[in-house]
């Protein structure tokens, strides 16, 4: 009889006849703390011929190898399953006599602050030894928290250390596709007028996109761009100015000017939005007078808007 395994970051598991299910609850076989994924998400079910998977009516639903999963589907080997932000991936084993890897609680390297499983004695990534490395991540902020403290020292939040999930820690995947993902979410949770599900979303998303422009690490400006769009939605929808304040500041990271539209859209906010919006126009303006360089038309129109708010 075939057997099959699951893959989930440097985690592995052997998969058991019958049927697993994957989400955020306890009750789960498999749970992801992932606020993406819907508390009974997915489920797989094997039997003695072939493993399928289904979604359970999940909120963001799943996919299998980038297409959205509709209906129960055979599994083959080298299938990827996301769900929420998070991919997994199946396949079968072929070796004989393999002994699953034990799953449990991540740590994170101290000297390139990347996820391993606790126990490896070197990191994976960086060859660094991890000795007594037990530092972990909190799963409401992000914030790497170090092995004595239970409370995260950013947002106060008790600092989960469980060994009975794949995964202890939130992971915050560096791909693309999840900034794409987290924009459906709020575009989903915008339409239906839950303004403090955006809000939400969009701040982890927001810290996603800080992170990764603070590391200097790749990312595709049309997702930037249809982030800052949202952002700007959630201030319009009653988040506040504080969201054009951080819309001009990626703009200002990334050494560009945002279009005219955007621009005015800011605006609006910095003529009566309080001391953080007003703060960050002239930041902007006075890095962007320093920078100097030439300037294109639709450049001068949105520095013109921003400069005429900023004297109200």
């Amino acid at each position: 009889m075939p057997r099959y395994r699951l893959k989930f970051l440097l985690q592995e598991f052997d998969l058991p006849r019958g049927e697993i299910l994957i989400g955020r609850a306890p009750d789960c076989h498999v749970t992801i703390e992932d606020p993406l994924i819907s508390r009974h998400h997915a489920k797989i079910v094997v039997s003695d011929e072939r493993a399928c998977v289904a979604d359970l009516q999940s909120r963001n639903g799943s996919r299998l190898n980038g297409e959205r999963l509709r209906a129960e589907a055979v599994l083959k080997d080298g299938d990827r399953i996301r769900l929420g932000a998070q991919e997994l991936l199946f396949y079968q084993v072929t070796e004989a006599g393999r002994k699953a890897r034990p799953t449990g609680f991540m740590a994170v390297c101290r000297a390139c602050d990347t996820p391993y499983p606790q126990g490896a004695a070197d990191c994976p990534h960086c060859g660094t030894p991890t000795g007594d490395d037990t530092r972990g991540r909190c799963q409401r902020c992000g914030q790497v928290t170090e092995a004595h403290e239970t409370k995260c020292g950013q947002c106060g939040a008790r600092i989960e250390r469980e060994d009975d999930t794949i995964s202890g820690i939130t992971l915050e995947p560096r791909s693309n596709w999840t900034l794409q993902l987290l924009t459906e979410v709020i575009d989903k949770a915008l339409a239906l007028g839950r303004l403090p599900e955006a809000e939400r979303v969009m701040n982890r998303a927001a810290r996603e996109l800080d992170e990764r422009l603070e590391s200097k690490a790749g990312v595709e400006i049309k997702h930037v761009a249809a982030l800052c769009d949202y952002a700007m939605r959630v201030a319009e929808a009653g988040g506040g100015p504080r969201w054009a304040a951080w819309t001009l500041s990626v703009f200002r990271r990334l050494d560009r000017v945002p279009p005219p539209l955007l621009a005015a859209r800011i605006a609006s906010f910095a003529r009566s939005g309080g001391d953080a919006i007003a703060i960050e126009v002239d930041r902007f303006l006075e890095d962007t007078r320093r920078k100097g360089g030439t300037l294109t038309t639709e450049e001068v129109e949105s520095l013109t808007t921003l400069q005429a708010a900023a004297r109200r």
